[in-house]
């Protein structure tokens, strides 16, 4: 048995080693990278989602273990993406407050119906894991079967992010306004 990589860290003092960065296969962490946003941050497991629903093109069988983490990380981007524009969102994994506050938010400045889909479309989410833990720790009802259409999710995940950047930017022009 070969396990050479255990006897070094993964993780890099610059300041003992020379070595030379590479994008492709090194990331900082800490000091200024931390100085992102949660939209940044919500964008990035979004397309994380992507690249794995992308992958399910490109092979010719979808394998199983994709299942969990795909559908982790668009639930996780579209929570991030509603702690964005939420002034006092709370540290929970529950969707209902951040979905309640991005209806409010919409009310008088798109159609009623347009606003019930996208609180359809959240609750979605909240039926097949409303805390946030049935990808994570495989907790789930075993009576409850969903079918999920991978590519619908990704472009339902991409419809919810272009609304909330288009509140977002609206949300900002009114506080340049005041």
């Amino acid at each position: 048995m070969t396990i050479d990589a255990i006897n070094r860290s993964f993780l890099i003092d610059q300041t003992k080693e020379e070595i030379e960065p590479n994008s492709r296969t090194m990331v900082l962490i800490g000091g200024w990278a931390d100085w992102t946003s949660l939209s940044d941050i919500a964008k990035a497991y979004k397309l994380a989602g992507d690249d794995i629903v992308e992958k399910a093109y490109d092979t010719l069988e979808f394998a199983h273990e994709y299942t969990y983490p795909v559908i982790f990380l668009y639930r996780h981007a579209v929570e991030l993406i509603l702690k964005s524009i939420h002034p006092q969102f709370k540290k929970k994994h529950t969707l209902e407050s951040l979905r309640d506050y991005l209806v409010q938010e919409l009310k008088g400045k798109v159609a009623q119906s347009f606003i019930d889909k996208v609180r359809d479309r959240i609750n979605d989410f909240n039926l097949i894991d409303k805390r946030s833990t049935r990808f994570r720790y495989g907790d789930g009802d075993p009576e409850s079967e969903f079918l999920v259409h991978l590519p619908h999710l990704r472009s339902v995940v991409n419809d919810l992010f272009v609304i909330i950047e288009e509140l977002a930017k609206h949300k900002a022009q009114e506080a340049l306004l005041k």
